[in-house]
């Protein structure tokens, strides 16, 4: 008896729910319908926005080989990291969000090609990869060296600086090329961390050699950025 008396109940329910799933799923592919619809309207509108604003795509990574090709150039010495490769971008356009997969696969992209760079020696857990630049770049055969601001006259006139397998730089170096990238930053205030990863010296190197520069009245620091003094 008990049996009988909950049927038309458990029937009652089992409508109830029936609808509210066939209402919910109608209302699913409603919705799917109208983010399709959306997705390519907002697909148009970006279209439209970069017609109008051409120069914009240069913060995005439609441009982001010729934006790392441009970094790599930058860079004052031969041998390097994705670190200072990222640095480097955000010298040339600050603010421009960064993907690091995206620039390793580009890096990575460039040396398979053997376009500007090459491996030198592979990353691992405890040392990021190294990479350097090859003697002459099809992209610099071309004559294109981009607006830079590392890649001023003074730079041309380097004296390289070689990285060794550990990733380290030889102590006498880092003088000249941390006055190299204060060269190249054409007055813009660069914080110490920047400097450090650009110069690929030691964090206490770097603020030594900026703090000898200081007291010689090469460079001046307001709070914890730096700027040649011309």
């Amino acid at each position: 008896m008990e049996n009988t008396s909950i049927e038309p109940e458990l029937q009652s329910l089992r409508v109830k729910l029936e609808a509210k799933i066939e209402k919910n799923t109608n209302h699913i592919e409603i919705l799917k319908k109208e983010n399709i619809a959306d997705e390519a309207l907002l697909q148009n509108v970006k279209r439209s926005l970069g017609a109008l604003h051409p120069e914009s795509k240069q913060t995005g990574y439609g441009s982001k080989s010729e934006t790392i090709r441009d970094a790599i150039n930058s860079i004052p010495i031969d041998r390097f990291t994705q670190d200072q490769v990222e640095a480097a971008i955000l010298l040339l356009k600050p603010g421009m969000p960064l993907n690091r997969n995206r620039i390793r696969a580009a890096l990575w992209a460039l040396q398979d090609r053997g376009e500007m760079i090459k491996v030198f020696t592979k990353g691992n857990n405890n040392q990021p990869a190294v990479y350097q630049k090859l003697s002459i770049s099809k992209h610099e055969s071309n004559g294109s060296n981009g607006n830079l601001p590392l890649a001023d006259g003074a730079i041309k006139d380097l004296k390289r600086v070689e990285i060794t397998e550990s990733g380290r730089r030889p102590y006498g170096s880092s003088s000249e090329t941390i006055l190299s990238v204060l060269k190249g930053a054409n007055g813009k205030p660069l914080q110490t961390k920047q400097i450090v990863t650009l110069s690929g010296a030691s964090y206490g190197t770097t603020y030594r050699i900026l703090r000898g520069f200081e007291k010689e009245k090469k460079a001046q620091r307001e709070k914890d950025k730096w700027t040649l003094v011309l």
